[in-house]
């Protein structure tokens, strides 16, 4: 088992441990469904060659996905002082669903502003760097978005037992988001020019 798996492996127990102590079903049976469905797909298409464990090395993708039912079932907005907040949710669950979607945000507009300006996939440094990151280096997005959260938590504005998260500090985390995007991006692209220097 190599350190990679074990990381991930130990990401997705944390999430299904905040996810069952927050009563969050809806997210935990949409993330296994995903999980099991790809597997099913990736099993017929490439004849078996995916192992279940090779699943568990990008749980990220399922749970920010899966995210989409925590969001419909127990976030809301709170206009009196123009914060969001989860009813019943536990706070750190919280940032993590926020920190998670913020971050694939991040992501997603980096892509989008990449595929706009080479239209024709001519990027011989970005595309790569940003593909790379997200499908060869789950540790480090793992770590980032642990970080965002934690970020998202401290700075979000405790109320009880609940956090509330403004609009400012949502915009935060997706800057934060995006400037951890940039730097692996631009340190892989240097890394990449030092072997032929």
């Amino acid at each position: 088992m190599t350190l990679t798996l074990i990381i991930t492996s130990l990401y997705f127990i944390l999430f299904m441990f905040l996810a069952f102590k927050s009563r969050q079903t809806n997210w935990i049976a949409g993330t296994i469904a995903m999980m099991v469905g790809i597997l099913l797909i990736l099993k017929l298409r490439f004849f078996g060659i995916f192992s279940p464990s090779s699943l568990l090395l990008h749980p990220y993708f399922y749970i920010t996905i899966a995210s989409f039912f925590f969001f419909i079932s127990d976030w809301h907005w709170q206009p009196e002082n123009r914060t969001f907040y989860a009813q019943k949710s536990h706070s750190f669950l919280s940032a993590w669903a926020v920190a998670a979607f913020m971050q694939h945000l991040a992501f997603l507009i980096v892509l989008l502003i990449l595929s706009w300006k080479y239209p024709q996939g001519y990027t011989p440094y970005f595309m790569p760097a940003l593909l790379k990151l997200y499908l060869l280096h789950p540790v480090f997005w793992i770590i980032s978005h642990l970080f965002l959260t934690a970020f998202l938590w401290l700075i979000a504005e405790p109320k009880g037992k609940q956090r509330h998260f403004s609009v400012v500090d949502i915009q935060a985390t997706f800057l934060a988001g995006l400037l951890v995007i940039m730097f692996s991006m631009i340190n892989d692209i240097r890394l990449f020019l030092q072997q032929w220097t």
